[in-house]
């Protein structure tokens, strides 16, 4: 995961409607060591503006809290994030791959479904 604290940006209440939810911005451009997605896109931005994603702001604000911009958002070796995803997933009922796929794919289709 190469996300760092600065991918996740807070919102912005002073700079208008547009800026008032949190965003995350996947594959920095800007700074040194930066690579493109799979598909050979740079900035990708998903906004957290449903209603129903409202709740994680406590917690977005916590996860980047006195941190520094260059810290890794997410501080888990790859290992571990791998065992807390399948303990996820068991609790889920599901198996660790079909956890992972519902991860990568499921959002676009979830946000269309609503």
């Amino acid at each position: 995961v190469r996300l760092q604290v600065r991918s996740l940006v807070p919102p912005l209440l002073l700079a208008g409607p547009g800026h008032r939810h949190w965003t995350l911005i996947m594959h920095e451009q800007e700074h040194e060591g930066s690579k493109a997605s799979k598909t050979g896109v740079f900035d990708e931005s998903l906004i957290l503006d449903l209603d129903k994603y409202h709740f994680l702001a406590p917690a977005l604000a916590k996860l980047v809290a006195d941190r520094a911009l260059a810290a890794p958002l997410i501080d888990l070796p790859p290992g571990r994030l791998s065992h807390v995803l399948a303990s996820i997933g068991s609790w889920l009922g599901m198996s660790p791959s079909s956890l992972l796929y519902q991860l990568r794919h499921s959002g676009p289709s979830i946000d269309f479904a609503d």
